[in-house]
């Protein structure tokens, strides 16, 4: 053991690292009555440098170390005791020590680990922060500061591997070309402004129907890229002299990237002709124009409440998914990318169990088996780039969304990150299902066959995306009913339409 570190000591700052073997008196155990005392996890070496570097800057102080490269159980380091067995002995530390926090290093800060941690220390029935340090980079130079540790977020608890992807043929699609983004103020398509922004597009033109959504993402870019020609259009896609307008102002568009849509399952229940008249009069209006236009590439992003919806918002993402394969589009490619929930969104769960954290509770969850796929919003976007770009006409990419997560591990994950105990400092409630939700989702159904593309986590349906025996998509009448407010006609239209679906209403029971 001595020999080994030793050499530990050699390959690692020897003049610091100072390590105590059987004999040594214990480090004191219980917290000392100073605020941000630590417990680390990760190995010896990186440790010991955090240890150093927390000492000289005063970033609060270190009470114990589990690591799994101890080679004994009587081990200190800079006269604090080391654990061994990394994840199992967390809770029991925590339990003794009681920390403000634990500081999880790489290479423990993973998913799965990270999960671990959290899981050992709530059976120790311990609450404390949960913080990491990203890169190992600012350890090794030293530059470790106060800003460099920040709290585990709910995107370092999803178990997903990581994606390689080669963007060489998105940059080569993009750069130079005219490109349009309907939605760009929104959790998507701002986060797709900022990606295209990257690959170098000769005009990006933002199409938003919220002014400060747009003001918002137009003072990001300008910031960011201020020799990129930008043009910000508040417009609505259902008026075509907005859509005309910003192709005239671009002086032709290339590529259209359309997520301007009305996502939120509850409230389109509640305003169907709204999401009739958006999703999916909006979807064929946008493409007519593109088809005029002349405008090379228009990719959709759908959703996974599209497959079997119990929905309007589901049914009328279908609707426009089948309104744009059955849209003639002359030289114009249609392909829609359908992905699942990401993470932090305008509209999905994590901003409302935040609020409803802050305010003390309760957090509310509809169902105990509530299950769904997440995605981080960036990687979302990189894959939608990267469907969009090599899909050909009429497809409907579908991106892999890894493992469901249960919403009650998230309510329960979040609160514990917020450094309380769920069901003792905050209360988690079930509600119910609301109207037009499913206790689980699909990317697809049995008879959309999909087979994988030679791109990572990117499949294509093999299935014609047109409904054997449905009927066509009559945008006339729909225009019709949502100028009537007819919600049981446009409810009727969606049964005739998708004959997959599951809505859980009766249209006559409807107002």
């Amino acid at each position: 053991v001595a020999v080994g570190l030793h050499h530990l000591a050699q390959q690692h700052h020897p003049a610091h690292v100072v390590a105590r073997i059987h004999g040594a008196p214990p480090a004191p155990v219980a917290a000392p009555a100073q605020k941000d005392v630590a417990v680390l996890v990760g190995r010896l070496a990186e440790a010991d440098m955090v240890i150093r570097e927390s000492r000289q800057k005063g970033l609060g102080r270190v009470a114990g170390i589990v690591g799994d490269d101890a080679g004994n159980q009587n081990m200190y380091l800079h006269g604090i005791k080391v654990f061994h067995r990394k994840i199992e002995e967390v809770g029991r530390l925590a339990a003794e020590i009681k920390p403000d926090s634990i500081l999880i290093l790489p290479p423990y800060n993973r998913p799965r680990q990270i999960n671990e941690v959290m899981a050992h220390v709530a059976e120790a029935g311990i609450t404390c922060k949960f913080r990491t340090i990203p890169s190992l980079g600012e350890l090794a130079s030293g530059h470790l500061a106060a800003s460099s540790i920040r709290n585990v977020g709910i995107e370092d608890l999803l178990t997903r591997g990581s994606i390689v992807l080669d963007r060489t043929e998105v940059r080569r699609f993009i750069k130079g070309k005219k490109v349009m983004i309907t939605g760009a103020g929104g959790s998507i398509g701002s986060e797709l402004s900022r990606q295209i922004a990257r690959y170098e597009p000769d005009t990006l033109v933002l199409f938003e129907q919220s002014e400060y959504g747009l003001y918002c993402i137009e003072q990001e870019l300008q910031r960011r890229y201020p020799n990129l020609h930008l043009i910000a259009v508040t417009g609505d896609v259902l008026r075509v002299d907005s859509i005309r307008r910003a192709f005239k102002e671009a002086g032709g568009v290339d590529v259209i990237y359309h997520a301007a849509a009305y996502k939120h399952v509850p409230l389109m229940e509640k305003n169907v002709p709204a999401a009739f008249r958006n999703n999916v009069l909006g979807t064929a209006c946008l493409a007519r124009e593109a088809v005029q236009a002349g405008v090379d590439r228009f990719v959709m992003i759908s959703s996974d409440k599209a497959v079997r919806p119990s929905s309007i918002m589901g049914a009328t993402k279908r609707l426009a998914e089948r309104v744009i394969n059955e849209t003639d589009g002359g030289k114009t490619t249609f392909v829609s990318v359908r992905f699942g929930n990401v993470l932090g969104s305008s509209g999905s769960v994590i901003p409302l169990f935040k609020r409803q954290i802050e305010a003390g509770g309760p957090v509310t969850v509809t169902s105990p088996n509530m299950r769904r796929f997440f995605m981080t919003i960036p990687e979302a976007v990189d894959l939608v780039l990267q469907a969009g770009t090599v899909g050909r006409n009429h497809e409907i990419m579908v991106l892999e969304m890894g493992e469901e997560i249960k919403i009650i591990d998230l309510a329960r994950r979040l609160i514990e990150l917020s450094g309380l105990t769920p069901d003792k400092d905050i209360r988690i409630e079930m509600t119910g299902l609301r109207p037009g939700e499913k206790e689980y989702e699909e990317v697809i159904t049995e008879d959309e066959n999909v087979v994988k593309t030679a791109y990572e986590k990117i499949w294509v349906m093999t299935k014609n995306s047109s409904v054997p025996g449905a009927t066509p998509v009559d945008t006339e009448e729909i225009n019709a009913l949502v100028a009537d407010g007819d919600v049981n006609g446009l409810r009727n239209l969606a049964a005739r339409c998708v004959p997959e679906n599951c809505f859980c209403q009766d249209a006559s029971a409807d107002e």
